[in-house]
């Protein structure tokens, strides 16, 4: 599968070339990603050239149907909240005499120690790199836990996840969602499913 690389965000897409097609498409499989069908004399280069055209419309597209998966960055302020497996945790806050932050996960809220001279946009950098990084762990854990499947966690490359020969492969974004939700993808996905 061809791989773009588009800003922050990676698009693997899959190109189904047909005879007699006169147009390129593009069309968002939830499942398996980006799919670009193509007239089969068209060359890989201009099909990669298509889809770097419209990169900014599959990301916002996918983004916007997938709202869920992409909750905004958080700040250093009061009240702000975590989705992990369809829940919401607060995020509490609390400076520290240490130079380096610390994020951890405790009876059911979410800590953040900071030290107090170090500037709010590197606190929020921090904040966020945590957040990111304990995520992508516990996804590896519980996306395990919920299939006999070996599973592997992917980086976000629009879409949901892919089914390889031995293994499945999942976006670690789907912590976000419910344990239920996760567990129909995984199904979906071993079933070969598309929507």
């Amino acid at each position: 599968m061809p791989l773009l690389q588009h800003n922050e965000t990676t698009i693997q897409y899959t190109v189904h070339k047909q005879p007699k097609l006169q147009f390129t498409k593009i069309y968002l499989d939830d499942l398996n990603g980006v799919q670009v069908t193509a007239p089969e004399e068209k060359s890989d280069e201009k099909v990669q050239a298509f889809v770097e055209k419209k990169a900014d419309w599959i990301i916002d597209n996918w983004q916007k149907t997938h709202a869920d998966l992409y909750p905004e960055s958080l700040s250093i302020e009061e009240g702000q909240k975590i989705i992990y497996l369809g829940r919401a945790y607060r995020v509490l806050f609390e400076e520290a005499d240490t130079e380096e932050s610390t994020f951890s996960f405790q009876k059911g809220k979410f800590q953040f120690c900071f030290s107090p001279s170090t500037p709010e946009k590197e606190q929020i950098a921090a904040l966020n790199e945590h957040i990111e990084a304990w995520l992508r762990e516990k996804a590896a854990e519980k996306f395990k836990a919920l299939t006999k499947q070996p599973v592997t966690v992917e980086d976000d490359v629009t879409r949901l996840g892919s089914r390889q020969e031995d293994a499945i492969a999942l976006n670690w974004r789907l912590i976000h969602r419910k344990k239920d939700a996760i567990q129909t993808v995984i199904e979906d996905i071993i079933e070969g499913k598309t929507y």
